[in-house]
């Protein structure tokens, strides 16, 4: 799923950078119990990112955007968060409101088990190596903790949510 444009590397750049940004905070929340910054700053960061990326017409951008939502709802869920409600909103908004063909390519690279651009998120184990040698997501987060619920079944859960969300507010317009 790489970005197709050329003029969007810089982008991915930011993407990546973010996305440290954002492992630092969640290993904050992790150690110390709290955000450093007004919670919800995360969720609000990547919904404008992946926004800004479909209105500028970049849908593989913005998917991997939702893809990295998708797993931040998850990571956030893990670490005993409230309903991770306000990813399904974001993920709303990026179906009714631009193409939904975004959001169901992310929800069906991560139920294939995908990584489309590498490592990405690790919140439970810093290390000093580098992205690109460690495991990918799902091996570094999600099987690093017990859980009651697989991934699989978890992704599956979300993306019903997501899709009975979208559902209600297409209704309620």
């Amino acid at each position: 799923m790489a970005i197709q444009h050329s003029h969007a590397e810089p982008l991915r750049h930011l993407w990546q950078d973010y996305t440290r940004f954002t492992q630092a905070i969640l290993r904050y929340r992790v150690d110390q119990g709290k955000y450093p910054f007004a919670e919800g700053s995360i969720d609000d960061g990547w919904k404008k990112i992946t926004k800004y990326a479909a209105e500028s017409e970049l849908h593989g951008f913005a998917t991997l955007c939702c893809i990295t939502t998708i797993q931040l709802a998850c990571c956030v869920d893990q670490i005993g968060e409230v309903n991770p409600g306000t990813w399904t909103n974001n993920l709303t908004q990026i179906r009714l409101n631009h193409d939904p063909v975004i959001v169901d390519q992310a929800f069906a690279a991560l139920k294939r088990g995908e990584n489309p651009e590498g490592p990405n998120l690790n919140v439970h184990s810093p290390t000093m190596v580098a992205d690109s040698e460690r495991k990918g997501f799902f091996e570094r987060f999600i099987s690093s903790e017990p859980r009651e619920t697989s991934f699989e079944e978890w992704i599956l859960n979300f993306e019903k949510e997501v899709e009975e969300r979208t559902d209600y507010m297409r209704n309620d317009a």
